[in-house]
């Protein structure tokens, strides 16, 4: 056997393993979406009726199209949110341009009707959501499907998953709760 016989499957063999090896290293993990400046929360970098959060410090983001509410990052002071469709877990907040932050706290009660089986009535979801604007923090209940005004602005439970089955309800932690925020 030839010593170049030997060493070019070795040499293919070693750069087949380094490839698959960075391919499964990678698989499942995709890369964060882009931040828009805070002066383009104004003209609201929104598709299908989904916000992006926006960071004072970064660029615009090239609009994207999403299928569903994404789920928002937590929001802290450097954060603004454009008026529209906000998906938060529970105890997630997001902060928006005029002050007002708001954050799901606790689901108080949920009562839809499971997965698979038919009721005579639908059921409710409610949560307790705390707000909070120039330092003052109230907490309100709101029901799914339901609207509120906190601050001059209109707050409305749009949906929640998952949706309950028939053999349990949701741990508070699973909860997405998409919240439609209209300004004053």
């Amino acid at each position: 056997m030839d010593k170049k016989e030997f060493i070019f499957p070795g040499v293919v063999l070693g750069l087949v393993l380094v490839t698959a090896l960075g391919l499964l290293l990678t698989q499942g993990k995709t890369p964060s979406k882009p931040l828009i400046t805070e002066a383009a929360t104004s003209t609201a970098s929104t598709t299908e009726g989904t916000s992006t959060p926006a960071k004072a410090s970064e660029q615009p983001a090239p609009a994207k199209s999403a299928s569903a509410p994404h789920t928002a990052p937590a929001a802290g002071p450097q954060y603004y949110y454009p008026y529209g469709m906000v998906t938060l877990s529970v105890n997630q907040a997001a902060g928006f341009k005029d002050g007002l932050s708001i954050r799901p706290v606790q689901v108080v009660e949920d009562s839809r009707c499971p997965l698979g089986v038919e009721c005579i009535q639908a059921g409710a979801l409610r949560i307790s959501l705390k707000s909070s604007i120039n330092g003052q923090s109230a907490y309100q209940t709101i029901a799914l499907g339901k609207s509120i005004t906190l601050h001059g602005d209109t707050i409305t439970l749009v949906s929640a998953e998952p949706a309950r089955t028939k053999d349990s309800v949701p741990a508070q932690a699973a909860y997405r709760l998409t919240f439609k925020v209209e300004p004053k």
